[in-house]
């Protein structure tokens, strides 16, 4: 008998093998739909296009897993860029309405350091995602993973 093929291993087909429920890595020679790129490529310049992310989450294939997996966890990076924005920049709004309080602009100046780890953690995403790896960030992976699913 031969090796049994992908197809027949699980029925899984184009998902490399991956476990039902989990987010394959990336496949060679897979190519989206939008805009004909490899998935790798695709993934990694949604980290850095945020606008194609959008269009991946739209209009690929649910199949496209991988291609959607990294679109959610752009959007979920987006929204905690956001949220963590706000933050820094309260301290920094305060101070400016209150002048008893400038003081606090040094708050957020050390908040500001938080953007450190966060852009490291999004060009490593961008970088795992060119590779071809279904690499979660922690926390939100686990939501972009589920999310990718449906």
């Amino acid at each position: 008998m031969g090796q049994p093929t992908m197809a027949s291993a699980g029925g899984l087909g184009a998902l490399g093998g991956a476990a039902p429920g989990a987010v394959p890595d990336h496949v060679a020679g897979q190519k989206t739909n939008l805009l004909g790129l490899d998935q790798n490529l695709a993934a990694a310049l949604g980290y850095f296009i945020g606008l194609l992310s959008l269009l991946y989450i739209f209009m690929e294939p649910k199949e496209h897993r991988f291609v959607r997996f990294h679109a959610f966890q752009w959007l979920f990076m987006a929204v905690m860029g956001g949220v963590l924005s706000t933050i820094v920049s309260i301290p920094a709004a305060i101070a400016a309405v209150d002048s008893k309080l400038t003081e606090l602009v040094y708050v957020s100046g050390a908040l500001s350091l938080l953007f450190l780890p966060f852009g490291l953690l999004w060009l490593l995403a961008a970088f795992k995602a060119f590779q071809g790896k279904a690499w979660k960030i922690p926390v939100i992976g686990g939501f972009a993973a589920k999310m990718a699913m449906k």
